[in-house]
């Protein structure tokens, strides 16, 4: 049923290219990934398609839009819920939208503002569409926090400003 569910996540889009020979990362090892302000498991911002392709072992797919200066990814097989964002070729932005992924602080989808709070410093922003928030932490690397309008995390992201911020992903 997992493996199901893992194969049934891959995202639409083109190739990036072939991924190398190294062994690709087993769904259970990228399971057990944790956002940070400056990485999800293998995947660092400020490296370029080819480098996360090499450190993953796994092709990156490209999002069905985008530009050069803000052009969304997915690992090829990938859960629903992981985005990887470019900017001129590099990453700049690691989106996390479903509960198997935490932070290195130990925070996931449905955890309350609260917890974000006392884990992180954050500065706190009105959710645009929303009743909720955004928690944004401090620093040349960030996490941003969405949450709901009862104060539970919905999804959260790292990377650099401004894209970290970007609302819709890319202006």
């Amino acid at each position: 049923m997992l493996a199901l569910a893992l194969l049934a996540g891959a995202g639409a889009g083109d190739r990036a290219g072939a991924a190398t020979s190294t062994a690709p990362a087993s769904w259970e090892e990228i399971a057990g990934w944790e956002l940070g302000p400056k990485a999800f498991g293998a995947i660092a911002i400020g490296m370029t398609v080819g480098d996360v392709e090499r450190a993953t072992g796994r092709s990156m797919l490209q999002g069905e839009y985008g530009f050069s200066s803000c052009q969304p990814w997915t690992l090829e097989g990938a859960p629903s819920g992981l985005g990887i964002t470019t900017a001129y070729g590099k990453v700049v932005r690691i989106d996390v939208g479903n509960q198997r992924w935490q932070t290195s602080r130990g925070i996931q989808i449905g955890d309350m503002a609260g917890k974000v709070k006392r884990r992180y410093g954050v500065r706190v922003r009105p959710h645009e569409y929303t009743r909720g928030q955004y928690l944004i932490t401090r620093g040349k690397y960030r996490l941003v926090f969405e949450t709901s309008s009862t104060g539970k995390v919905t999804r959260f992201r790292a990377g650099r400003p401004p894209h970290v911020e970007y609302v819709e992903g890319c202006v």
